[in-house]
């Protein structure tokens, strides 16, 4: 994982898609930063992302949804933009 810019941008209060000037307390965003700053991989692949073949995050997810009650998942699959096009973007199946 790459979180260190993520993290670093976060303690400056940048944001990097949350923590502008009406998201509320910034303690409450610092607290959250150092959370997330103190993870370990393990624990962030356990609980912060998903990252496997197709067929690993099909039963992965399906096991979050089912624990959870979920009838849907929202999945950002380039977060800050940080994989390139031909990298990050399948060919539609349409």
């Amino acid at each position: 994982m790459h979180f260190g810019p993520f993290i670093e941008a976060l303690r400056r209060g940048a944001g990097m898609g949350f923590g502008f000037g009406d998201s509320g307390d910034p303690r409450r965003r610092d607290a959250q930063t150092e959370r997330l700053a103190s993870l370990t991989y393990e624990q962030i692949l356990r609980t912060k992302v998903a990252f496997s073949t197709a067929a690993a995050l099909r039963e992965r997810l399906t096991g979050i949804r089912d624990e959870l009650g979920l009838d849907g998942i929202v999945a950002e699959l380039n977060p800050g933009g940080m994989l390139s096009k031909s990298r990050g973007c399948a060919p539609s199946a349409s």
